[in-house]
């Protein structure tokens, strides 16, 4: 009733009775009139332009009056002036009903009281990862103005890390005068996995697979990976190693290696190869990298191909890959690892051939965007789109069948036999690859 305007309802208590087929619950509700919001002011000093204080606030005149908007727009008010460093300002509402009108007119009144700014950040708990790992996802630090998004952020960011199990931060006024210590309690949690099993796809028949990776190695914050997967259509061999604060900066660090061999219906590709790049963080959630791929590939025959387009690829045996690709990309995920909220986008630009050499001349562009929402404690919903485009670089030059797209299985698109999806060539039917 108090989120429905009905500002004078009153509950009575409930009234139990015996009837014919057993006990009646009588309750008592007086409604009283309907108020809707009038003015809306502000009192006091909080030292932030008017304009920006209605921005802020929910409540606007002619609303149905709601108690809990109400409090919302308490806490973003407190939250705005925290932020301006008055860590012990105080925002009271005053509801004020007319007699004539179902009106009630509406007075936040401000005591910003004294302006702080951080004494000590103190970091306890920590007994694997590094001060200063911990320190670079903090948005809050010794000398800097108050702030109360500052430390809802720095906890966001510590907890998307997946380094730790629990993280708790809290305030009290320093032994300085106008100084706020900050205390941060982690609990290390596991970020270490070693995974293996035997399956069977209709994609990949019979296959192993063996995993071993780190999100927090020497508790430096390093990332690496070896993964490898042996089956009757497809072996993979890797090694990834990524530092997200290269050199103790905002830049990252990222190398990789990997041997494969995946037999199709019509070919067989084996491949050996790797990647080296440097990223920069811009903010929290965007960053850019520039990565150089170097890439060695042989198309193989299996069984009785009759497409010119396969054969002249089986004729070109060993082909060398050289290629430079730029990418951008933002995350807004609560965590890195199994997010349950957040979005991520991304786009990326890979040129190969020309003045970096190698076999193949193409160009290739990738968007890609997908969305998390949780619907119940423990159910997400998400979706991924996904759009990519390659062209060669010279004139009557084709995209090498091994960096063209082919859609269709558990990989890509459900619901299609794998590469299903692809054009054909005209006169034998058999999938040629789109680009």
């Amino acid at each position: 009733y108090q989120n429905s305007g009905f500002l004078d309802s009153k509950i009575f208590e409930p009234v139990v009775g015996r009837g014919q087929k057993g006990l009646t619950v009588t309750i008592r509700i007086f409604e009283g009139r309907q108020y809707r919001v009038g003015e809306v002011r502000f009192s006091g000093e909080s030292g932030i332009p008017e304009e920006t204080l209605r921005k802020t606030v929910k409540l606007n005149r002619g609303d149905l009056f709601n108690r809990e908007t109400l409090l919302s727009d308490l806490l973003a008010l407190t939250t705005l002036v925290n932020d301006e460093g008055y860590a012990q300002a105080l925002v009271s509402p005053g509801v004020e009903k007319r007699k004539e009108y179902p009106v009630a007119d509406v007075t936040y009144r401000f005591e910003r009281g004294t302006k702080f700014r951080f004494g000590k950040v103190e970091i306890s708990g920590n007994t694997k990862t590094l001060d200063r790992i911990v320190r670079h996802n903090l948005d809050v630090s010794d000398g800097r103005t108050y702030t109360a998004t500052g430390l809802k952020t720095s906890k966001e960011n510590l907890t998307r890390t997946s380094y730790f199990k629990d993280v708790k931060i809290s305030t009290a006024p320093s032994a300085v005068p106008g100084e706020m210590d900050a205390k941060i309690e982690v609990q290390e949690g596991p970020t270490g996995t070693l995974s293996g099993g035997l399956g069977y796809s209709s994609l990949d028949k019979i296959f192993g697979v063996v995993q071993l990776s780190e999100n927090n190695l020497f508790g430096r914050g390093w990332k690496a990976s070896l993964n490898s997967q042996f089956g009757a259509r497809r072996t993979t061999y890797s090694i990834d190693f990524r530092d997200p604060h290269f050199l103790d900066s905002d830049f990252s660090l990222l190398l990789s290696a990997y041997n494969t061999r995946t037999k199709y219906t019509d070919f067989e590709r084996k491949s050996t190869g790797g990647r080296a790049g440097l990223g920069y963080n811009f903010t929290r959630f965007t960053n850019a990298s520039l990565s150089l791929r170097a890439d060695t590939t042989r198309i193989l025959q299996v069984g009785t191909a009759a497409s010119q387009i396969l054969l002249d690829e089986f004729a070109k045996g060993l082909q060398h890959t050289r290629s430079l690709t730029f990418g951008m990309n933002r995350n807004t995920t609560d965590k890195f690892i199994d997010p349950s909220r957040g979005s991520v986008q991304s786009g990326s630009v890979e040129y190969a051939g020309g003045p970096l050499g190698g076999d193949s001349q193409f160009v290739k562009y990738f968007l890609n965007a997908k969305a998390f929402y949780p619907v119940t404690a423990s159910t997400v919903f998400s979706w991924n789109a996904l759009w990519a485009h390659a062209v060669p670089t010279v004139s009557g030059g084709e995209i090498p069948i091994f960096e063209r797209f082919f859609l269709g299985g558990p990989y890509s698109i459900r619901g299609f036999r794998s590469r299903e999806l692809s054009p054909k060539d005209p006169n034998t039917g058999e999938a040629i690859g789109g680009n």
